[in-house]
């Protein structure tokens, strides 16, 4: 019988990010309702809280998609992009 592969920990490749995220909004539009994924790989700085990270990203989305604006969140996922 032979033993199970230990897992083993080695730095995200460049460009890949330390983290996984997938940010759910949804907003006001007209009669109706917007709603968006935003998904990617993203490697917060050092020290930063899951809340912070989350702030930033809202911000970051309302500023590219002013309709977003004010939007509320509907899924919001962080996870290390490692397997």
């Amino acid at each position: 019988m032979t033993a199970p592969a230990q897992p083993t920990t080695t730095a995200p490749a460049a460009g890949t990010g330390t983290h996984h995220f997938v940010l759910t909004l949804q907003a006001p539009a007209g009669d109706g309702f917007l709603m968006h994924n935003f998904t990617g790989p993203i490697t917060p700085p050092a020290g930063w809280t899951r809340s912070e990270l989350l702030t930033e990203l809202r911000d970051q989305i309302a500023d590219n998609h002013p309709d977003h604006q004010g939007a509320h969140i509907v899924f919001w996922s962080l996870e290390p992009n490692a397997l």
